[in-house]
């Protein structure tokens, strides 16, 4: 994001948090828990858990370490039948 740049001296984490937030109905994707029941799943999960892995690291450079567990707790709990182990299958036996 242009926000952010590495050339930008002061990068604005908090406008690119924004713009995050603002592109969440898009991907049909709420941080409402309520909006999720287990079994159902709208939209594509890969796209929507790089969103909020985003959301994640927008709000921990922003300096807000509550927010970003927040959001990383909401990853794992709505996302966690999309998540596969092969990364640390992978680096495990090597």
């Amino acid at each position: 994001m242009q926000c952010v740049a590495p050339s930008i001296v002061d990068p604005g984490w908090r406008a690119c948090y924004k713009l995050l937030l603002e592109t969440l109905p898009g991907y049909s994707l709420s941080l409402d828990p309520k909006d999720f029941s287990k079994g159902t799943h709208r939209g594509w999960a890969a796209v929507q858990m790089r969103l909020l892995h985003e959301l994640v690291y927008a709000s921990r450079r922003m300096g807000n370490p509550a927010l970003s567990v927040r959001h990383l707790s909401f990853l794992l709990q709505t996302m966690l039948d999309f998540l596969s182990d092969q990364g640390y299958l992978g680096r495990r036996n090597r």
